[in-house]
């Protein structure tokens, strides 16, 4: 069954969560205003990917890298078909799609690293240049 949507309504993450859990097989299009990716997936697994630039058809990410460029695309429109042929693509990623996915999850929620600091008086206090950053923040019309 043919699938097409926007990235405006579900992620390219979600996308492959659910073509994961129901062990598709076929081809993957997305596209945005200046490139567009090809996925082949077998069995719910992505086994090859690649991203093209739309005004020259250059590759521009290709494999594991295109993937991980996909989850960041919040607007675009994808289409998704069928192909029992898919075991005939190269296999050019071996992670999992969920290992990728859970990467991905990882980055999102890594927290923000902590101002620089230094130990003063034997205590832990933020160096100058995060204090004029922290202040400078607080500073800001309300």
């Amino acid at each position: 069954m043919e699938t097409e949507g926007t990235l405006a309504n579900i992620s390219t993450l979600r996308l492959l969560y659910i073509f994961g859990r129901n062990a598709r097989s076929g081809k993957l299009q997305i596209s945005n205003e200046t490139a567009w990716a090809l996925l082949w997936l077998r069995d719910g697994q992505v086994v090859s990917a690649i991203i093209l630039s739309k005004s020259d058809r250059r590759p521009l990410h290709a494999g594991e890298q295109a993937i991980l460029d996909l989850f960041t695309w919040t607007s675009g429109h994808y289409s998704y078909s069928p192909d029992p042929a898919s075991g005939s693509y190269p296999v050019t990623i071996r992670r999992s799609t969920s290992d990728l996915i859970g990467e991905e999850l990882e980055h999102r929620n890594a927290p923000a690293a902590p101002p620089p600091t230094r130990e003063i008086a034997g205590k832990r206090a933020p160096t100058y240049t995060a204090w004029l950053r922290l202040t400078s923040a607080d500073a800001s019309p309300r």
